[in-house]
C-alpha cells in the first residue's frame, strides 16, 4: 500500500513523495521528468509512477528483511524528574532487539541518537499501537532523528543488528540518547 501527494506540477519535473507501508512508513522523493512538456500522456506518467513505487515496494521489503529476528526485549524510557532527556548505556549481541518505550503527547518532538561500538548496530523509531511500521529507519536513514510527534501513547524505540551481524553474532556496545521536548496538546 502507498500513499502520494504530488509537488511541482508545470514546472521542470513533478516531485512525488511517496510513502509507503512496506517501507515501514518512510517518505521516498521520487523525481519525474515533466512529461506534459515531454509529450507523455496521463497514462505514461502513471506507468512510470507505478514502476518507481514497484521499486520502492521491492527496496523495503529488502531493508526490513534485513533486520535480525530475535526475540524482543522490552525496556522502559525513564527520565529523572525535571530532565528532558534519558542517555541508556547497553549492548546487545547477535539477534536480541531491544524495545525502549516511552509515553509522549502529540505535539511534542522526539530526538534519539545511537553511539555504536559497531556499525551494523541501528534503531527504528515506532509510533503507538505499531508492530513493525516505523516512522524512522535507522539502517537506511543513519543513527540521529528528530521528528514532531503526531499521536498520543506510547513510542517505541527499537535498536537492533542488521541481519548479516546478527548471524555473526556480533556484539553492539551503544549509547542511546532520547529526549522529549514541548508539552503537546
Amino acid at each position: 500500500m502507498w500513499h502520494g501527494r504530488v509537488q511541482g506540477l508545470g514546472g521542470l519535473s513533478t516531485v512525488l513523495d511517496v510513502k509507503v507501508a512496506a517501507t515501514l512508513g518512510h517518505w521516498y522523493r521520487v523525481q519525474i521528468a515533466n512529461f506534459a512538456a515531454e509529450g507523455y500522456t496521463r497514462e505514461t506518467m502513471i506507468r512510470a509512477i507505478q514502476r518507481k513505487v514497484s521499486i520502492l515496494l521491492l527496496l523495503g521489503a529488502t531493508a526490513s528483511s534485513a533486520v535480525a529476528a530475535g526475540p524482543i526485549e522490552s525496556r522502559p524510557i525513564e527520565f529523572a524528574n525535571g530532565a528532558s532527556s534519558a542517555t541508556i548505556s547497553a549492548s546487545l549481541k547477535g539477534e536480541q532487539t531491544i524495545d525502549y518505550k516511552l509515553r509522549a503527547r502529540a505535539g511534542q518532538r522526539m530526538s534519539v541518537k545511537l553511539k555504536s561500538s559497531n556499525a551494523a548496530n541501528y534503531f527504528n523509531v515506532l509510533p503507538p499501537g505499531s508492530q513493525d511500521v516505523a516512522i524512522f529507519v535507522g539502517s537506511s536513514d543513519g543513527n540521529e532523528w528528530s521528528g514532531s510527534l503526531e499521536t498520543d501513547g506510547e513510542y517505541t524505540v527499537r535498536v537492533y543488528l542488521m541481519r548479516s551481524a546478527a548471524r555473526r553474532n556480533e556484539t553492539a556496545s551503544y549509547t542511546l540518547t532520547v529526549g522529549i521536548a514541548g508539552f503537546g496538546g
